[in-house]
């Protein structure tokens, strides 16, 4: 809810929820709501929240970021079992920010000092949970020297954030390709070339809805949007190509960069649309695994298995069947990335209609962007294989 929505719902509010009079003359502006809620209600839940956490063991999660103020928030989330809801909760700790550097031993006393206000014993923490940059590894020893000197058992280790580890593979794999292939340039290319002109936007809706194209606005690329977004440029192709490459335009639009770069995308056809279709057909293999780890369910107990299936998938995709036969958990860490031949390797069901395609016209491009697929699988999954994923810890195999 927005603050300053109260000052407009307050008389309806308070006349609906009241009937004395005094009531009706009460006065709820953004202001008042602000610091009422702030510093009414909040110390209330606040502590109703650290009563219900104390003497429970607790995960803390712990994300440093930079705000619009160029000014770096450190948050702190604690996972733990709830005696009030008889469930495993995640309630908000703390917040510190820094001017400047925030290094491991800031945020170990931004953390210390939260909990010992809280009362919540660091003896009792089980695992640090953070995205797992260097500062954030040391930040974890330092941690656990504290713990062990208090007499405390060191933190379960289980890795770094493996959402990041899956998310970054993936993104290994386009990056060791499109240098040559400028599939993330042309996805930017498309998002600025119409956010930033509704007459060009405007231009562009007029021939979906001639060639009948659902209207669908292109959008940036972040995080594993990726795929979503190569599909989209997908169902716009024959709109994209008509704009680009069939319309007159004016003479600014024709000597703009970012114009020439599209129609050039555009004008690769069929080699093009089968490097789109293949990134959608891995971001597909990474999907599962990021959704099912994103949610506040109570998963550790999956984690092992499904990073293994993951990396399994990848490998099915181009490895030699007999380096791969009966391989599972650590064991696919040291698969050798020996490929077989293009013709045998799975590209996608989409992927290879379009290869196919390529194949009948004789197109001499055909081996090369057979080759980088290749390639892309390779570096996705020894980026995986070295020791980025957790498959040989014994924790989260046993648990």
């Amino acid at each position: 809810m927005i603050v300053s929505s109260l000052e407009y719902a307050k008389y309806a509010v308070l006349r609906a929820s009241f009937t004395d009079p005094v009531a009706h003359g009460l006065t709820l502006g953004a202001t008042k709501a602000f610091y009422s809620i702030a510093f009414g209600l909040g110390p209330y839940f606040h502590e109703e929240i650290v009563n219900d956490m104390k003497n429970s063991w607790y995960t803390l999660l712990v994300d440093e970021t930079t705000t619009d103020q160029n000014v770096k928030q450190f948050d702190m989330h604690a996972r733990c079992w709830s005696r009030a809801e008889d469930r495993v909760v995640r309630k908000y700790v703390a917040s510190n920010l820094f001017l400047g550097h925030a290094r491991a031993g800031d945020l170990k006393t931004s953390i210390m000092e939260a909990l010992s206000k809280d009362c919540l014993p660091l003896v009792k923490m089980l695992h640090l949970g953070c995205d797992g940059p260097n500062v954030n590894k040391s930040l974890k020893n330092q941690l656990n020297e504290s713990i062990v000197q208090l007499g405390g058992k060191p933190l379960i280790d289980i890795g770094s954030c493996n959402l990041h580890v899956v998310h970054n593979g993936f993104h290994a794999g386009i990056s060791s390709v499109d240098q040559s292939w400028g599939v993330e340039d042309l996805m930017s290319d498309l998002f600025t070339f119409f956010k930033k002109y509704s007459s060009r936007a405007e231009d562009f809706t007029v021939i979906q809805e001639a060639l009948n194209i659902e209207k669908k606005a292109f959008v940036s690329n972040l995080w594993m949007s990726v795929g979503p977004v190569c599909e989209r440029i997908i169902e716009n192709w024959a709109g994209l190509t008509k704009y680009f490459l069939k319309t007159e335009h004016s003479a600014p639009i024709k000597e703009s960069s970012m114009y020439k770069r599209i129609a050039t995308s555009l004008q690769e056809g069929n080699i093009m649309l089968a490097r789109l279709h293949f990134i959608v057909s891995i971001a597909n293999l990474f999907k599962p695994f990021l959704t099912k780890f994103q949610s506040e369910s109570v998963s550790i107990h999956l984690l092992f298995e499904e990073l293994a299936q993951v990396l399994r998938l990848l490998l099915q995709r181009f490895v030699k069947v007999d380096a791969l036969k009966d391989k599972n958990g650590a064991q696919l860490l040291s698969v050798p990335l020996d490929s077989r031949p293009a013709q045998a390797c799975e590209f996608g069901a989409h992927t290879l209609a379009v290869l196919k395609s390529l194949k009948k016209d004789s197109n001499p491009r055909l081996a090369l962007l057979q080759k980088e697929m290749i390639q892309f699988l390779k570096s996705s999954s020894s980026y995986l294989q070295q020791q980025r994923l957790p498959l040989k810890n014994e924790f989260l195999f046993n648990v």
